[in-house]
């Protein structure tokens, strides 16, 4: 009985190890997903693929700072720094993209007061490429970018189009639209205090 019974726990061990999803760490982000290839250069994610920045840094104002993407294949391409460690050099993502990111932006109160408000930005896209300097993410294909309030129910912004290339460093959008089709970008403004 108790052979059965450690025989059972070994096998559910196994299959529970062999079924997970697998991680490595790259700089300050972690890639997940169910298969991971690596060939020294590249590595490659598939099957729910997850790449999350992990940093502590505060928000200055004027950028925005990427919390994760996910895509059904992620691939990272590699470089080594100046202290000849791996670090990433690009990463493109492919399959059902959602990226999640916080936005730093400076406005005035009505009094003429510096007011730093940090915005919550969720995005979907067929495709995404991390530039090779990480100072932006091209998103591809059916792109829709929702820009929100702390606390409100509806979106700041919201932004369609087929093409859409979001700054990280300065908080500046370029939005392309499809062929034949216009690129929408729609703000929602605040309710005055009555």
């Amino acid at each position: 009985m108790r052979r059965l019974a450690f025989v059972l726990v070994m096998v559910s061990a196994v299959c529970a190890a062999w079924g997970a999803p697998q991680s490595v760490a790259v700089g300050k982000a972690t890639l997940s997903a169910a298969v991971l290839d690596w060939d020294g250069q590249t590595i490659i994610a598939s099957g729910g693929a997850s790449l999350v920045a992990s940093s502590n840094a505060p928000l200055k104002p004027g950028g925005t700072r990427l919390d994760y993407m996910k895509a059904e294949t992620i691939t990272i391409q590699l470089l080594r720094d100046a202290n000849k460690k791996l670090a990433m050099k690009s990463a493109s993502a492919t399959g059902g993209v959602v990226m999640k990111a916080k936005r730093s932006d400076q406005e005035q109160t009505t009094d003429g007061k510096p007011l730093t408000i940090i915005r919550d930005v969720s995005a979907t896209a067929r495709s995404a490429v991390l530039t090779q300097n990480q100072d932006a993410v091209k998103l591809t294909g059916n792109v829709i970018i929702k820009i929100t309030d702390p606390g409100a129910a509806e979106p700041y912004a919201l932004i369609t189009g087929e093409i859409v290339t979001v700054s990280l460093k300065d908080n500046k959008i370029h939005i392309e639209g499809p062929p034949g089709k216009q690129a929408e970008f729609t703000i929602t403004p605040k309710e005055q205090a009555k």
